[in-house]
Protein backbone atom coordinates (compact mmCIF):
# COMPACT_ATOMS: atom_id res chain seq x y z
CA UNK A 1 0.00 0.00 0.00
CA UNK A 2 1.13 3.32 -0.96
CA UNK A 3 -0.04 7.32 -0.86
CA UNK A 4 0.01 8.63 -4.91
CA UNK A 5 -0.11 12.33 -5.10
CA UNK A 6 -1.18 14.11 -8.63
CA UNK A 7 -0.99 17.81 -9.56
CA UNK A 8 -2.91 19.35 -11.76
CA UNK A 9 -1.91 18.68 -14.63
CA UNK A 10 -0.62 15.32 -14.27
CA UNK A 11 -1.00 12.17 -16.11
CA UNK A 12 0.32 8.82 -15.40
CA UNK A 13 0.94 7.09 -19.02
CA UNK A 14 -0.63 4.13 -19.98
CA UNK A 15 0.88 0.99 -17.91
CA UNK A 16 -0.19 -2.33 -16.62
CA UNK A 17 0.74 -4.88 -13.82
CA UNK A 18 2.57 -7.96 -14.69
CA UNK A 19 -0.21 -9.81 -14.10
CA UNK A 20 -3.95 -11.03 -13.42
CA UNK A 21 -3.30 -12.32 -10.19
CA UNK A 22 -3.60 -9.07 -8.50
CA UNK A 23 -6.23 -6.35 -8.29
CA UNK A 24 -5.59 -2.70 -7.11
CA UNK A 25 -7.97 -1.13 -5.26
CA UNK A 26 -7.80 3.05 -4.87
CA UNK A 27 -9.22 5.62 -2.44
CA UNK A 28 -9.36 8.85 -3.06
CA UNK A 29 -8.22 10.20 -0.05
CA UNK A 30 -8.45 13.94 -2.15
CA UNK A 31 -10.20 14.61 -4.99
CA UNK A 32 -10.69 17.78 -7.09
CA UNK A 33 -14.21 18.22 -7.98
CA UNK A 34 -16.47 17.97 -10.93
CA UNK A 35 -14.77 15.12 -12.99
CA UNK A 36 -11.41 17.03 -13.21
CA UNK A 37 -9.63 13.38 -12.04
CA UNK A 38 -10.62 9.92 -13.95
CA UNK A 39 -9.23 6.95 -13.98
CA UNK A 40 -8.61 5.05 -17.45
CA UNK A 41 -8.81 1.22 -17.83
CA UNK A 42 -9.50 -1.08 -21.06
CA UNK A 43 -11.35 2.03 -22.66
CA UNK A 44 -13.50 2.75 -19.60
CA UNK A 45 -13.57 6.08 -17.77
CA UNK A 46 -14.11 6.75 -14.66
CA UNK A 47 -14.21 9.90 -12.64
CA UNK A 48 -12.41 9.96 -9.54
CA UNK A 49 -14.34 11.55 -6.36
CA UNK A 50 -13.62 11.89 -2.73
CA UNK A 51 -14.51 9.15 -0.78
CA UNK A 52 -15.06 7.07 -3.33
CA UNK A 53 -13.21 3.59 -4.36
CA UNK A 54 -12.13 1.72 -7.79
CA UNK A 55 -11.08 -1.81 -7.72
CA UNK A 56 -9.17 -2.32 -11.45
CA UNK A 57 -7.49 -5.43 -12.80
CA UNK A 58 -3.95 -4.10 -13.57
CA UNK A 59 -2.63 -6.45 -16.00
CA UNK A 60 -5.14 -4.31 -18.56
CA UNK A 61 -3.71 -0.91 -19.53
CA UNK A 62 -4.96 1.87 -17.38
CA UNK A 63 -3.93 5.48 -16.86
CA UNK A 64 -5.07 8.43 -14.41
CA UNK A 65 -5.20 11.79 -15.15
CA UNK A 66 -5.80 15.78 -13.51
CA UNK A 67 -6.82 18.18 -15.60
CA UNK A 68 -4.97 21.47 -15.45
CA UNK A 69 -7.91 23.91 -14.18
CA UNK A 70 -8.17 21.33 -11.06
CA UNK A 71 -9.14 22.60 -7.48
CA UNK A 72 -6.86 21.13 -5.88
CA UNK A 73 -4.07 17.90 -6.32
CA UNK A 74 -5.26 14.30 -6.22
CA UNK A 75 -4.35 12.02 -3.25
CA UNK A 76 -4.65 8.55 -4.02
CA UNK A 77 -4.87 5.50 -1.14
CA UNK A 78 -3.09 2.56 -3.21
CA UNK A 79 -3.59 -1.19 -2.24
CA UNK A 80 -2.92 -4.13 -4.12
CA UNK A 81 -3.99 -7.41 -3.26
CA UNK A 82 -5.20 -10.99 -5.06
CA UNK A 83 -7.35 -11.45 -6.71
CA UNK A 84 -10.29 -13.49 -5.11
CA UNK A 85 -10.14 -17.06 -7.75
CA UNK A 86 -6.05 -17.12 -6.93
CA UNK A 87 -5.84 -20.55 -5.44
CA UNK A 88 -4.08 -20.36 -1.62
CA UNK A 89 -1.02 -22.33 -2.80
CA UNK A 90 -0.02 -19.77 -5.12
CA UNK A 91 -0.96 -17.03 -2.40
CA UNK A 92 1.47 -18.38 0.33
CA UNK A 93 3.70 -20.97 -1.43
CA UNK A 94 5.84 -23.52 0.74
Amino acid sequence: RYLATFRPGAREPLHCGVTNCILTAQLAVVAPKSGAATTAADGDSKEIAEGACLVLDDSFEHERRVEADADCDLVLLIVQFFHPDVPAHVKSPE
